[in-house]
């Protein structure tokens, strides 16, 4: 948030956090102040503003239920909001046998996390929840299992298995009661607490195959994706990674500057996805992601995230390199670097004529018509 901070004269910047900004406060002199939950009265007018013109009987036991986290109390008032025919004592309901299942499935696993904030938001999250249908409770889990920046209809068609255009309705439909946040036009992304509610919910329903399986099949969405991307923006360039061998003639995006605006607007998610594939133990597809960002980076800089994501993908690209080894002859520049050289310099292209090998035989012919120096002899 620093470079988004303005010093013009009498400009007034608020941050709001669930944490503190302690280098906020020690670099740009920032004002700390703290922020308890809402009283039982601001937390009935959150309510009664969120869902209009229901009869407020019993939401002050909902208010109480949701600790005074305004997070917690806009999810329970969109659901009463959508859900006409629910009543703030039936949402209470609701949110104390959540609860008491949370409970049995053993509070235990939230040990080192911030259990005040957690606690009262779980009972409405267990609540949203089981309103949900099963593919979009399946999409909501396994999001949550790497703290992705924002999600697409592409990204979670691949995620769960599913057509783009379900998978968007299902984004919708996690988003109409705020288990998701739209942050721009077709993305979407967890709240902190939210994704680590999810988070439980994978671990105790999906289990670490089913999960893992999962995220292989976003890392290699991103691997394909990324690579026809790169692809268009310098198509004349040199690849190592299969992908590229996978591409289709048909560029998939329809200019390069298209193809360059959809590597900006994924990089995070790419960068993330290059850690994810560093921890899950996936060496083939670490460095194959950053070669997908290798255009991004040589074009647009980012220079700090292009050396800590090389380095991740760098260690892991040697025992790998037997694999994908090219034939020698099958290319030019060297499968360790890239040769960046002057658009004044002449090279040699690939339709160039080259001077032929020499056999075997040409070679002892010269050598016979060579005469032999004094000290061969």
């Amino acid at each position: 948030m620093l470079p988004l901070l303005t010093t013009a004269p009498g400009s007034l910047t608020v941050v709001t956090s669930r944490h503190r900004l302690r280098r906020l406060i020690r670099e740009r002199g920032a004002h700390h102040i703290e922020l308890g939950p809402f009283t039982a009265d601001d937390a009935e007018q959150l309510l009664a503003r969120v869902a209009p013109g229901r009869d407020m009987t019993g939401a002050d036991s909902v208010a109480r239920h949701c600790g005074g986290l305004p997070l917690a109390l806009c999810i329970a008032a969109e659901r009463m909001a959508v859900r006409t025919h629910l009543t703030w004592e039936k949402q209470r309901q609701d949110m104390e046998r959540a609860m008491g299942q949370g409970m049995e499935r053993g509070m235990a696993d939230h040990a080192g996390q911030d259990t005040d904030d957690q606690e009262p938001l779980t009972g409405i999250a267990d609540a949203s929840y089981a309103d949900l249908s099963p593919d979009a409770a399946r999409l909501y889990r396994l999001a949550a299992l790497r703290p992705w920046p924002t999600l697409t209809a592409q990204a979670a068609a691949a995620l769960i298995g599913v057509p783009q255009q379900k998978a968007a309705l299902l984004l919708e439909e996690l988003a109409e009661i705020h288990l998701i946040g739209e942050t721009a036009s077709g993305r979407y992304r967890f709240h902190d607490l939210i994704r680590s509610h999810a988070e439980q919910r994978a671990l105790c329903e999906e289990g670490p195959a089913r999960s893992a399986a999962a995220v292989r099949r976003l890392l290699l969405h991103y691997v394909d994706a990324g690579a026809a991307a790169d692809a268009c923006v310098n198509p004349g360039g040199w690849h190592l990674g299969p992908a590229y061998a996978r591409l289709v003639p048909a560029p998939a995006f329809p200019s390069p500057a298209q193809a360059l605006t959809w590597l900006a607007a994924e990089r995070e998610n790419l960068e993330e996805a290059v850690r994810t594939a560093a921890e899950y133990g996936h060496d083939e597809l670490t460095w194959q992601l950053c070669e997908t960002l290798w255009s991004l980076y040589l074009k647009q800089g980012f220079h700090q995230e292009w050396i800590a994501t090389h380095r991740l993908g760098g260690g892991r690209r040697r025992p790998v390199a037997r694999t994908y080894r090219r034939p020698r002859g099958a290319c030019t520049p060297s499968s360790a670097s890239r040769t960046w050289v002057s658009p004044n310099t002449p090279t040699r292209n690939a339709n160039s004529r080259q001077r032929p090998r020499r056999t075997a035989a040409q070679d002892m012919r010269r050598a016979r018509r060579r005469p032999l120096s004094r000290s061969a002899c």
